[in-house]
């Protein structure tokens, strides 16, 4: 054999050799537990340990075949160079996407996959199948690595000549490797510190403020309701931390011929007593499939699509919070002004040292768009100034399709976000964080009762002229003293008197 035909031999065994047996060879291990009784669920982590180890032992033990194979090169640099050139290469590309996507094992996947799918394309969709995605990287750390070790274990008899060009091509390569084992582990431990912070976000469990469920914290009416409603129950939605309210006033006012089954209990509640957020509920005030709303302010997309349909949005403010913003409970900052606030969200102050706190970099979160909070905060807090572009997690969703959306609030020490009072102290509370002063207010209920905290924010019934005729009497109820002795109850506070 030639050299040039040793060479094509060497590419096509690091081309396609290892790339398709290694994938195949791992997913194969990984589906035999499964088919003797061990669960699927737990593939991902077996298949950080068995597809690198897969990619070690075939890449040692095919070089190790190869290289006593008595046509290679006599010369170090010649035989052994287009052996690890293949899984350096790949290994060296997944190092720069890696860095280029700034940290994320997933995203750097998916950079390489689109970039260099062949001949690597089944080791990647195996990670993607799996979820692991620092499997790509481990298979080629031992791939590179078992290349090494198996053309010097096979060489040991009729070793090639130039001991230096060995050292500088084992050497490099295993600088290599170490470097990538190095980047990956460095992205496991900030993935396992940024998953295991506390996390403040949308997601509660509704059913706890069920109106009618055997677990349901909702708060009963301090007194019976005057008002009852036995049939044509209006079909209410709204914000999730406006729920509780609005739940206990079904609760409270709602007479239905109440099912035994559970499920039933729930489809009617479900039906009648809706909660699928600010920017759902007021798409289906708009378009008629919600009779009342209990929201913050609209937004001005809200409000622009109410136009375009021709509906009038009607207001009625029943009680009142506060937008507020947190931080981590041991951030030392304790307040901000107005102006702050805005120059944190402008990114004009990027550093907490800047505000009295420590020497950290701001990590600022927002919410969606239209929903309530980011509505609250370009209308009380940004006005015409236009926000910096937000923090995002980017999520893998199936075969490397990729999800962008407004982060939501992780507790690091380094982190603000914002929410309601209640919602944030109480329905999703947490004793990691505090809220902040604004402008050397507290966002106590007595500064918001009095208007003294600046960012008190109205909560609203709103309506679009439903022909329900017990919309209206609910909306009277709500802002009665019975409905305003409720809202008290579960904790905003009322109208003034």
């Amino acid at each position: 054999m030639s050299h040039k035909k040793y060479y094509a031999m060497t590419l096509l065994v690091g081309f396609l050799a290892i790339p398709l047996l290694v994938p195949i060879l791992a997913f194969a291990l990984l589906v035999a537990p499964d088919l003797v009784g061990i669960p699927s669920g737990r593939w991902q982590d077996m298949g950080l340990v068995i597809a690198p180890l897969v990619a070690l032992a075939t890449s040692l033990l095919i070089w190790r075949w190869f290289a006593r194979r008595p046509s290679r090169p006599p010369e170090w640099a010649k035989a052994l160079l287009p052996v690890v050139l293949v899984p350096a290469y790949f290994l060296l590309v997944w190092v720069i996407s890696f860095a280029v996507v700034e940290e994320r094992t997933d995203l750097a996947l998916q950079t390489v996959s689109f970039g260099f799918a062949f001949p690597w394309g089944l080791g990647f969709v195996l990670a993607e199948l799996l979820g692991a995605y620092g499997i790509a990287p481990l298979m080629l750390i031992a791939t590179l690595v078992g290349s090494v070790g198996g053309f010097l274990w096979g060489c040991r008899a009729n070793p090639p000549t130039g001991v230096r060009a060995r050292r500088v091509i084992v050497a490099g390569s295993l600088v290599l490797a170490v470097g990538a084992s190095g980047q990956l582990g460095y992205r496991e431990y900030r993935a396992w510190q940024w998953d295991s912070l506390e996390r403040v976000s949308s997601e509660v469990d509704l059913w706890l403020y069920h109106p009618w469920g055997d677990e349901s914290v909702v708060v009963q009416a301090p007194t019976p309701s005057s008002l009852t409603i036995s049939e044509q129950f209006p079909l209410l939605d709204g914000a999730t931390a406006l729920y509780p309210v609005y739940s206990a006033a079904a609760r409270a006012v709602y007479d239905p011929p109440m099912p035994t089954d559970s499920d039933d209990i729930y489809e009617f509640a479900n039906t009648y007593v809706a909660c699928n957020r600010t920017s759902e509920a007021y798409d289906r005030l708009i378009n008629g499939d919600a009779d009342a709303i209990f929201v913050l302010q609209p937004s001005q997309g809200h409000l622009e699509k109410a136009e375009r349909r021709g509906v009038q949005l009607n207001l009625t403010p029943i009680g009142h919070d506060a937008f507020v913003f947190f931080v981590n409970a041991d951030n030392p900052v304790e307040g901000l002004t107005l102006d702050q606030v805005r120059a944190i969200y402008t990114r004009q102050i990027t550093n907490w040292a800047e505000l009295g706190g420590a020497d950290e970099e701001i990590v600022a979160y927002q919410r969606p768009e239209d929903s309530g909070s980011q509505t609250a905060m370009l209308a009380e807090v940004m006005g015409d100034v236009p926000m910096a572009e937000p923090l995002t997690e980017e999520l893998s969703w199936g075969m490397g399709m990729v999800i962008e959306s407004v982060a939501e609030y992780r507790n690091q020490t380094a982190a603000i976000g914002y929410s309601f009072r209640w919602y944030a102290t109480e329905m999703n509370g947490s004793p990691r964080i505090k809220l902040l002063a604004i402008d050397g207010v507290a966002p106590s209920p007595e500064n918001i009762a009095d208007g003294s905290y600046p960012l008190t924010v109205d909560l609203y019934a709103a309506t679009a002229g439903s022909d329900n005729p017990h919309v209206p009497e609910l909306v009277d109820w709500m802002v009665s003293d019975e409905g305003q002795a409720l809202v008290d109850a579960v904790g905003y506070v009322p109208l003034a008197d």
